[in-house]
């Protein structure tokens, strides 16, 4: 929803400052390549506009054919724990700091920017892809995306009930490869397919990298602002070329500490896979909301083709929420996405959240000890509106590993966040 409007044409304060950027922006857009005709070379002969929306400072053009948004998100984490074996380490972590520029050019080529300054290595490229939407609702996107497998990742960080996803979701989950893309949705499914390569991060360019399809397909027979009901089924084949190398682990419900109980690869003391030669997985999920009450789970089987033999993992979680103030996840569910946006808050003094989860994750197989481990999760989230939330959660971990320590612990944890 548009705030205000700011035009270029009319004599305000604003555009003074603004009308010095304008230019040199339209001179980016009239570099994008062949087919995009030329543009005027002033602020006043386009008649480009300043919008101030509900969740964005953007820039367009008055005939919608040009726009650029700038959105934001930061997260700051503390954590405090209470083990009995494995030091898990107090401390606190900017867990995500991103910026995102999104748009389109000629109504129907989309694209988005997104760079997270929070990661290990101070910078990690996240989703960074051109969209053509022609064909509406059918896209087509090219560029480094999330795959379409997890609801919960798909909801993103900013909209996650919990601090942290699941248990499964570092374990067992695809994330973001560079790839090819097609996704439509009708009034009550949603489907996207797709075919990956590479991660962006990824620097070893020697041998085969591989590449993997990836699909899910969303049903909601009952959808309205107050109730829905969700069922999805994704899949994943992963052909892993001349990199036999695969790690699965996870941390134990926080991202302060690096410390993973369970799994094979870094942080975790034992070796990772080795001899992998595919990937499969399959995702079975739902979600059902009912007024200011949402329940959501998924069940996540992860198989490990090696050179003799597989390697099966597994996990799920199951999770309930309940809105104090009234407000219903069902409002913000976005079927292009098949996944729920932001939540905004019917009250000026914000809306209260109470949620609980139960996650687990098995990975002893095939003589492997991975370990298995479960954690319970009880969180309660205040939104001072639809940008400013503040979180705070209780972990109870317990994890076990044949032959290694058995580590029981408390984690409580708070979270500041400001999204736009």
């Amino acid at each position: 929803m548009r705030c205000d409007v700011i035009s270029f044409n009319k004599r305000t304060l604003l555009p003074r400052q603004a009308r010095r950027l304008l230019p040199p922006l339209l001179g980016l857009w009239a570099t994008l390549g062949p087919g995009v005709p030329a543009l005027p070379a002033s602020a006043d002969e386009a008649g480009s506009s300043v919008t101030l929306t509900e969740g964005a400072l953007g820039l367009k053009s008055t005939d919608d054919r040009f726009a650029i948004r700038l959105h934001g998100l930061i997260q700051a984490d503390g954590a405090v724990f209470d083990q009995d074996r494995t030091e898990l380490g107090n401390g606190t972590d900017m867990r995500n700091a991103k910026l995102i520029v999104k748009g389109h050019v000629q109504h129907d080529w989309g694209y988005k920017f997104q760079v997270n300054f929070a990661k290990e290595d101070n910078r990690q490229l996240e989703d960074i892809f051109l969209q053509y939407r022609g064909f509406r609702p059918t896209t087509i996107t090219v560029g480094n995306v999330k795959q379409p497998f997890s609801l919960a990742f798909l909801n993103g960080n900013r909209n996650a009930t919990f601090m942290e996803f699941a248990m499964i979701h570092e374990a067992l989950v695809p994330k973001r490869r560079i790839g090819l893309m097609a996704g439509s949705h009708g009034e009550h499914w949603t489907a996207r397919l797709g075919g990956f390569g590479n991660r962006v991060q990824d620097e070893d360019s020697a041998g085969d990298s591989g590449a993997s399809v990836v699909g899910r397909g969303v049903w909601t027979p009952v959808r309205s602002q107050r109730r829905l009901v969700l069922a999805g089924l994704a899949g994943q084949y992963r052909s892993l070329g001349d990199r036999h190398r695969v790690a699965i682990k996870s941390r134990p419900g926080t991202h302060v500490t690096n410390q993973r109980l369970v799994g094979f690869g870094p942080h975790t003391g034992f070796a990772p896979i080795t001899d992998a030669r595919s990937v499969t997985a399959g995702d079975a999920q739902v979600a059902v909301v009912h007024g200011p009450l949402a329940v959501q789970g998924e069940f996540v089987h992860k198989r490990v083709g090696r050179k003799e033999s597989h390697f099966d993992a597994r996990g799920g979680y199951v999770q309930a929420s309940y809105f104090l103030t009234g407000e219903s996840r069902a409002s913000a569910y976005r079927p292009g996405k098949g996944a729920f946006g932001a939540i905004t808050p019917i009250h000026p003094y914000g809306a209260w959240q109470v949620a609980l989860r139960y996650d687990t994750l098995a990975l002893n197989d095939d003589g492997m000890q991975g370990g298995h481990a479960q954690n319970l999760t009880a969180g309660v989230n205040w939104y001072a509106n639809r940008h400013v939330r503040f979180s705070a959660n209780y972990i109870r971990i317990d994890a076990a590993r044949p032959g290694g320590p058995d580590n029981r612990a408390n984690a409580f944890a708070a979270r500041a966040q400001l999204g736009f």
